[in-house]
């Protein structure tokens, strides 16, 4: 395949939202989706919680129940592509990932098991779901937990307690299949750790509104048209 010049191509959000409990996590991923425009599917492994702002925003949910395996993550995510959702709204991945490392736990138990070698299935399962995000012909925001823990930290020359985010729930590297990645804080406010598009790495702190997804919209219209290939039927 000959080299081509690069050039600066219309593209669709991947977008990694995570934070503590309480963040607002799925209030600002419906805050960026309307920015983004179009209609809007949330895909809602939390127990029905995904309905709680329905009388703020227009969207409709897809309820995952347990057990959260990756397919079933697919399939709703293949589901929505199929109606016409501009959004996708994954809320959250924390669920799949727990999950599996349950499927990877029972290979381990099995006797004479290799504990190395049974990574091979779960390992591929993941991978699929996260395949399913980046191929998605259409935008889509994934959300995921974050470990806590309480700190002592100084202030005012004081040592206080606060609650601190530590690890994500979910399987480590997942930043890099993503175009941004902001980290919210019990404060509400969001910190982008990583971003292609560079509209935030230099904002600090700072509070996700309607105009973030306006101003995602903007930079991801910008450039030659790129040929969108449409999602293969299952």
């Amino acid at each position: 395949m000959p080299f081509e010049k690069a050039c600066k191509k219309k593209t669709k959000l991947r977008l990694w939202l995570n934070g503590m409990s309480s963040s607002g996590k799925t209030y600002s991923a419906l805050l960026i989706a309307k920015g983004l425009g179009g209609k809007i599917a949330l895909i809602d492994s939390e127990a029905g919680r995904g309905h709680l702002y329905g009388d703020k925003f227009d969207y409709d949910v897809f309820g995952l129940t347990a057990p959260f395996t990756p397919e079933k993550y697919i399939a709703a995510i293949k589901e929505a592509e199929a109606a016409g959702y501009n959004v996708i709204i994954v809320d959250s991945a924390s669920h799949e990932w727990v999950e599996v490392l349950g499927i990877k736990t029972k290979l381990d138990e099995r006797p004479g098991s290799n504990q190395f070698t049974n990574w091979a299935s779960p390992t591929r399962r993941h991978n699929s779901f996260i395949e399913s995000v980046i191929q998605s012909p259409y935008h889509v925001i994934v959300t995921s937990r974050v470990k806590r823990d309480w700190m002592l930290v100084e202030e005012n020359g004081k040592h206080v307690p606060k609650c601190v985010g530590l690890a994500n729930v979910q399987r480590e590297g997942i930043e890099y299949e993503f175009t941004t990645e902001f980290r919210i804080e019990q404060n509400h406010h969001a910190t982008a750790i990583k971003d292609n598009t560079r509209l935030f790495l230099d904002k600090g702190d700072f509070l996700i509104t309607e105009d973030t997804g306006k101003q995602l919209i903007a930079w991801l219209n910008e450039g030659k048209e790129e040929i969108i290939k449409q999602p293969v039927k299952a």
